[in-house]
């Protein structure tokens, strides 16, 4: 198409040659027929090999999120991403049009963990909380951030748990020393974890394997009373957890053997019965039997009560 001493407007020009994004200063060439953008000399310089870094736009949840993308290269899974084959195409994250979407992350949980990948001079890890913690360890667990992930072992170590959630933590993220850890403080614990507790690590089945463990350690000696705790006995209780809960059998050097590790787990509601209150010191059953229900008298007739013949 030849345009000749014709006055078009843009928005018409835009159309005939189904321009999609142009810029605002633009230079038409008369010899050429088409329209350019200036050239811009910054354009033109040369970038520096380590410090001009390329952007990375991720989506999560529905917010965009803009980070120097050499950061997720250090995970594998996103190198693999990166490496694909882009074709002719602009390849995801390249721009807020076509962003990276990370599928099944809650953008709650995405930024304590760009807080820890990419760490800011505003920004303070002291004043995470263990949610945030643990919600960073997920990240860069799945993700395969190694020191992410160790970093954030180490904090959630040092912070109060109970043996419940410390469990789940591990099954989740393979955390074989929280595992066993967690399953000797129970094992060992002086009265029974409350039935919200066996339910969330298993329902019936973890409570009879639990009540055969601490049976197991009774007939070796072991008595479950507060002068005794799970760290100061690991022998007498670490073979029991790994035969009947199918635990690791190689992470005993590697425990934790600070009693604060563990939280005191919370005590048995009123209204619950687990299988330590169901006999007293004697072994005699500590249920308290039924009240006997009243006999009521028998209904007389009125036919049989000669009374009633004699007052009518």
């Amino acid at each position: 198409m030849t345009l000749r001493n014709e006055t078009i407007d843009i928005a018409t020009l835009l159309q005939l040659h189904q321009v999609d994004d142009i810029e605002d200063d633009i230079i038409w060439d008369d010899d050429e027929g088409y329209m350019t953008p200036p050239e811009d000399e910054d354009d033109l310089a040369p970038r520096d090999g380590q410090f001009f870094l390329e952007m990375l736009v991720l989506k999560v949840e529905g917010c965009l999120f803009n980070v120097p993308r050499i950061y997720f290269e250090q995970s594998w899974i996103f190198q693999d991403m990166f490496s694909l084959p882009l074709g002719q195409k602009v390849g995801e994250g390249s721009s807020t049009k076509r962003p990276l979407v990370l599928d099944g992350v809650k953008a709650d949980d995405f930024r304590p963990f760009l807080d820890v990948l990419i760490r800011l001079p505003s920004n303070s890890l002291d004043s995470f909380t263990k949610d945030q913690w643990v919600a960073v360890l997920h990240l860069a667990t799945m993700w395969e951030f190694k020191m992410i992930r160790a970093l954030s072992i180490e904090k959630l170590s040092a912070m109060g748990m109970t043996a419940v959630e410390r469990i789940l933590v591990a099954r989740r993220e393979d955390i074989p020393d929280w595992l066993i850890a967690s399953h000797g403080h129970l094992i060992t614990l002086e009265t029974f974890p409350s039935i919200h507790a066996m339910e969330e690590l298993g329902g019936l089945q973890f409570c009879l394997k639990l009540a055969k463990a601490r049976e197991a350690i009774c007939k070796n000696g072991y008595h479950h009373d507060c002068s005794w705790n799970w760290a100061d006995h690991i022998p007498g209780w670490y073979s029991v957890a790994v035969e009947l809960f199918g635990l690791p059998n190689d992470a005993m050097d590697q425990l934790n053997r600070d009693l604060q590790f563990i939280d005191y787990v919370e005590p048995v509601d009123e209204d619950e019965l687990t299988p330590d209150l169901l006999f007293d010191e004697d072994c005699e059953p500590a249920i308290p039997e039924k009240p006997k229900k009243k006999k009521k008298g028998k209904k007389i007739s009125s036919q049989r009560n000669p009374l009633v013949y004699l007052e009518n």
